[in-house]
Parts: C-alpha cells; sequence; structure tokens
C-alpha cells in the first residue's frame, strides 16, 4: 500500500512547483513523507468561517482547516495553496475524518443559465472562469480524496440539494470504484436547520464514512 500511494503522490504531484512547495525531489522523500507521524483527528477543507471545525475542536480532537476566508495562502489553485492542502491531508490519522464544504457557486441550479451546466454537461461552459476555477478546484479535490483513501481517512462532501458536482465525471468515477475499509460511497440529505443553520438549507451529503447513514436528516 505504501508504494501504490507513494507511486501515485509522485505522479499526480507531478509539477514541480507543487513538488516544490512539497519539498519533494525524489519519490524516496513521499515514502519518509508519508512515515512521518500523523496527528490530526480531523481536516475541514473549505471551512468557511469554521464553524464545524471549531466544534470539533471543542470536543477535544485535534483539527486542522483550510480557507480562503481564514488564511490567504489557502488557495488550492495555487501551487503552494494545493501543497498545504496535500500536507494536511497526509497528517489525519487513520480512521480520522476530512469534510469538504466545496464551493457550490457555479454547480447549484441558479446559476445554471450562464454556467452552463447540465446533468448532461456538467463540466458547463470552460470559456468563463468562474467555470473553468471550478473545475480546477474539483480536479484537486480528487487528488486528495485520493491520497485519504489510501491514508485509510475517511471522509464527506456537502453540497446543497441538486448540486452537479455529483455528475462531474471524475466524481461519479471515484464514488463508483473506490472503498476504505470495505465501506461505500454512501449519500445522505440533510435540514441544515436541524443542526441550528439561520435557513433549512436542504443539503446532501456524500462520502465514505462508517457513520453516515446515521446522521439525522
Amino acid at each position: 500500500m505504501a508504494e501504490e500511494c507513494v507511486a501515485y503522490l509522485w505522479t499526480t504531484c507531478s509539477s514541480p512547483l507543487v513538488r516544490d512547495a512539497l519539498g519533494w525531489c525524489s519519490a524516496n522523500d513521499v515514502l519518509q513523507k508519508l512515515q512521518m507521524p500523523r496527528v490530526k483527528h480531523f481536516a475541514e477543507f473549505f471551512c468557511g468561517t469554521g464553524g464545524l471545525v471549531a466544534e470539533v475542536d471543542r470536543r477535544g480532537l485535534r483539527c486542522s482547516w483550510f480557507d480562503l476566508v481564514v488564511d490567504d495562502r489557502h488557495n488550492l489553485l495555487t501551487p503552494k495553496g494545493f501543497a498545504m492542502a496535500i500536507e494536511m491531508a497526509m497528517a489525519i490519522v487513520p480512521n480520522g475524518m476530512a469534510w469538504f464544504g466545496v464551493p457550490c457557486s457555479t454547480f447549484v441550479w441558479m446559476s445554471r443559465g450562464h454556467t452552463k451546466r447540465s446533468r448532461a454537461t456538467p463540466l458547463g461552459d470552460n470559456l468563463r472562469s468562474d467555470v473553468r476555477n471550478a473545475n480546477r478546484i474539483v480536479r484537486r479535490v480528487l487528488v486528495i480524496l485520493n491520497i485519504l483513501v489510501r491514508c485509510s481517512v475517511f471522509f464527506i462532501i456537502e453540497q446543497p440539494a441538486g448540486s452537479l458536482l455529483w455528475r462531474m465525471p471524475g466524481v461519479r468515477r471515484i464514488a463508483r470504484s473506490v472503498r476504505i475499509k470495505n465501506i461505500k460511497w454512501q449519500r445522505r440529505f440533510v435540514w441544515l436547520g436541524h443542526y441550528g443553520h439561520e435557513i433549512a438549507k436542504p443539503t446532501e451529503l456524500q462520502g465514505i464514512f462508517p457513520g453516515l447513514q446515521n446522521i439525522l436528516p
């Protein structure tokens, strides 16, 4: 498994700028990174103002967070930001968890008129910078998910009901193919109002997490 993970990371992080930000000069550097102690129980990517990660921290778990709102270095589209996200994923303990609130503005139904996304064409109008950047974010999130799978770390992705993120080819592919400890990809619909959100906000959670089906709607 370690060899497979090293090969995946070294091949995927092929950009010299990303490798430089990670401090990787050879595949052996990747192996050494994988052998370092993993100390975080939970990480939230695109955490916004950090309500969820703050609650997890309050319960005594060691947490990490990633969002431009809290740190301007946390830009997944830059080599340094991508490297920081990869390192954050690699620091989560086995059986730990990551939560992804992937930016949804170009995937919701209200934006379909200008993004040109649909169930048949989920990639949308790639000539638009907002659509193009959102697609790049999804591709990099998929890299992080594959790292988590190889490191036995569970994850959940959060999106508004009706989001076309789930129709993205890479997301559909990983949803069909990956497991963690024989646990398959699952989906769960919830109302965030049930958890104290100021609006009801119908939301869909998908990912690989042993307690996902037990989350109250």
